[in-house]
């Protein structure tokens, strides 16, 4: 429960300093030596451009498989997260809360994610229909839907 609110705490952070912007000062030798260990821990032999977005550092990055991706760690330089680009096949439970959840809405194929948590995964995906608000929606790959 406390990773829970760890994990809460950081990312409400991130919304409440997105008016701040970017900092067009940004020096990449700022960023934390343990950012940047635990980056090239996670994901060996390959590179980033770092930037510092919403108080927090930011590794862009394309992974070994070819997914870009960006990997998001804390001014201590702890990692809280990483989001790839999905370009795969949804598996069969998201699919299917979808098209029980949202009838005649799609998913846009240009617009899904896979994020990677200490606390879980998830997608992170966006749905459309014709004349109807689009909905977005984090879904475990169980098909459990996330608040």
């Amino acid at each position: 429960m406390k990773i829970k609110a760890f994990v809460f705490a950081l990312l409400a952070s991130l919304f409440v300093l997105a008016s701040c912007g970017d900092d067009d000062s940004f020096n990449p030798n700022t960023v934390p030596d343990a950012a940047k260990t635990v980056f090239a821990e996670k994901y060996p032999g390959v590179s980033a451009t770092w930037e510092n977005e919403n108080g927090m550092f930011k590794a862009e990055f394309v992974s070994s498989d070819g997914y870009e991706a960006e990997a998001w760690f804390s001014p201590q330089g702890e990692w809280i997260m990483t989001d790839f680009d999905f370009t795969g096949t949804l598996p069969a439970a998201v699919t299917d809360y979808i098209a029980k959840t949202y009838p005649g809405y799609t998913v846009d194929k240009n617009d899904m994610l896979w994020v990677e948590t200490f606390s879980g995964n998830h997608f992170e995906l966006e749905l459309e229909k014709k004349n109807s608000p689009d909905v977005y929606l984090k879904i475990k790959e169980d098909g459990t839907p996330l608040k």
